[in-house]
């Protein structure tokens, strides 16, 4: 598949992908198609893992 980086949303579990390698991220670094689709009400955190 060739995939680079993980990106995940959360507004619970940011510790637990934290202790899993996970980076809190701004939100412009999301693909733009979900950079389109994030809900700011929910104020998800945005984290990445980089997979390379």
């Amino acid at each position: 598949m060739g995939l680079s980086k993980l990106f995940v949303l959360t507004t619970r579990s940011i510790h637990w992908f934290q202790e899993r390698g996970f980076t809190p991220v701004d939100i412009d670094l999301l693909p733009e198609s979900k950079k389109q689709m994030y809900n700011y009400q929910r104020r998800s955190k945005v984290l990445m893992a980089d997979l390379a």
